[in-house]
């Protein structure tokens, strides 16, 4: 468990290092990014941020003996870095098909993706009213905005990491007011008519053990993903570029230090 221990503090401290508070698409020497590389270059830090909060909290609730908050800390932590995963995996294929239009969609819907009505109606209302390409119908903004089914994204990463759906559902019992969450959690039986009941009773090392594994795990699938996406920006940008020369557009701001 100890190394455990050294390997999730290292992958926070890690990202702590990543961590930046602005980003500018004109940095001083460098060409400007494309909106789509910015766009992703600030959704990177925000769920790195979120990655963090997390983190933090999970350790804090782990030292308050509070179990049933550091299993629903988990599965969100779980949820976070499955998406990033999935996105990982998902772009490099898009890269390797030069799709940027499947890139920019991603992309957007990683950012701004709702299950909100009334948040989704906003954005067709806004897409229609700019967009003049007939590709961008009201059903087709609606599914770029709209956001993923977690369950569709945790099948997806079972088909690399096996029986991660499960591990994932296995976390849900404890967000639930199901029997893990709420009687196997809080209740030890003394005999048949006399049972303790507080949040201790479940401290034990097999408990301990489920959620220091998953968050290592957790936290390994989220900074390689991380890191591989990083590498990707400059290929990102390159199909972005090579989309606006096809519509017409001068991307000497694009290739060129300012």
């Amino acid at each position: 468990m100890k190394d455990v221990f050294i390997e999730i503090t290292s992958s926070i401290k890690a990202m702590k290092i990543c961590r930046i508070e602005k980003i500018y698409p004109n940095e001083t020497g460098i060409p400007f990014k494309p909106s789509v590389t910015f766009n992703f270059s600030v959704y990177l830090q925000v769920v790195l941020n979120r990655i963090l909060e997390l983190s933090e909290s999970i350790i804090i609730c782990m030292g308050d003996s509070n179990l049933a908050s550091s299993f629903i800390l988990l599965r969100a932590l779980d949820e976070n870095a499955s998406t990033l995963f999935d996105a990982n995996l998902r772009l490099a294929k898009l890269i390797e098909e030069n799709d940027f239009q499947q890139v920019y969609e991603l992309i957007t819907n990683l950012q701004y993706g709702t299950r909100l009505p009334d948040i989704l109606k906003k954005h067709i209302e806004k897409q229609v009213n700019t967009e003049s390409d007939t590709y961008y119908t009201e059903e087709k903004i609606k599914e770029i905005y709209t956001s993923q089914q977690i369950l569709t994204v945790m099948d997806r990463v079972s088909k690399t990491l096996p029986d991660h759906r499960e591990t994932y559902e296995y976390l849900c019992e404890y967000a639930h007011p199901n029997y893990d969450g709420l009687m196997g959690l809080y209740c030890e039986w003394k005999d048949k008519l006399t049972v303790n009941i507080s949040k201790v009773n479940n401290l034990n090392e097999e408990n301990i053990k489920k959620i220091f594994f998953s968050f290592r795990l957790f936290l390994t699938m989220f900074v390689d993903s991380y890191d591989s996406i990083l590498k990707s920006l400059p290929a990102i940008t390159k199909l972005a570029i090579d989309d606006l020369k096809s519509k017409g557009e001068d991307t000497t701001s694009y290739e060129n230090p300012i």
